[in-house]
């Protein structure tokens, strides 16, 4: 189990969903690495795929997956793990998101940096603002990552209200985000993780607004 750890500016509340979503994430879909981002506060819906600018001005959202081009003045922190066994330890690895031109992002596709990767980005401030984000990217040797057929990221955000309510969706079902927020057995994991690939091609063109929270 790999436990994120809240500072100061983390609500305490927001961290323990993003853990449990996490390490559910490694039961289903069984990494060899993991690379954990911070990002300073929300961030929205636009993020999923988004690869950079053309010319400093023209946003694309590439059909191979990218490490998302955040300006690294907004990384808080950047953690890796690697599977060693049974057991993931935390180790050194190239920083996903360092000082370029936007237009050198188009061609960092996610599949170089891992070829079994879960790649996790969340939102800090959680104690300042009402509102919070969770983006996950997945590569697999299986999974055809050029086509988009099977898309292999999703986006979910999250409203403080008595506590936090999943708020917007994109490219997962609310009934299969529920999935990591339960405890996920063993004989689930094929069941849950087929039905979330085979939906994607449906889930991934739409951003689903919910209206009451889980």
């Amino acid at each position: 189990m790999i436990e994120i750890l809240p500072n100061e500016n983390d609500d305490k509340d927001f961290i323990k969903l993003i853990s449990q979503v996490l390490n559910n994430s490694i039961l289903l879909y069984k990494p060899d690495e993991i690379y954990i981002v911070k990002i300073d506060h929300w961030f929205d819906v636009k993020w999923l795929a988004f690869s950079g600018q053309t010319l400093g001005v023209i946003p694309e959202w590439n059909s191979r997956l990218t490490v998302p081009a955040f300006n690294p003045n907004r990384v808080i922190n950047e953690t890796f793990y690697k599977k060693v066994n049974a057991s993931f330890i935390e180790g050194e690895a190239r920083k996903l998101h360092i000082n370029k031109q936007s237009s050198d992002n188009l061609r960092n596709f996610l599949d170089k940096v891992s070829e079994s990767g879960l790649f996790v980005w969340y939102s800090g401030d959680t104690t300042k603002l009402d509102r919070g984000s969770l983006m996950i990217y997945w590569t697999n040797p299986g999974i055809d990552v050029v086509s988009r057929e099977h898309i292999n990221d999703w986006y979910v955000s999250f409203q403080k209200q008595t506590d936090w309510k999943l708020n917007k969706l994109k490219g997962i079902s609310q009934n299969e985000f529920s999935a990591f927020l339960g405890s996920i057995k063993d004989d689930q994991v094929k069941r849950i993780l087929s039905s979330h690939l085979a939906n994607k091609s449906y889930a991934k063109r739409f951003v689903k607004i919910v209206e009451e929270g889980l």
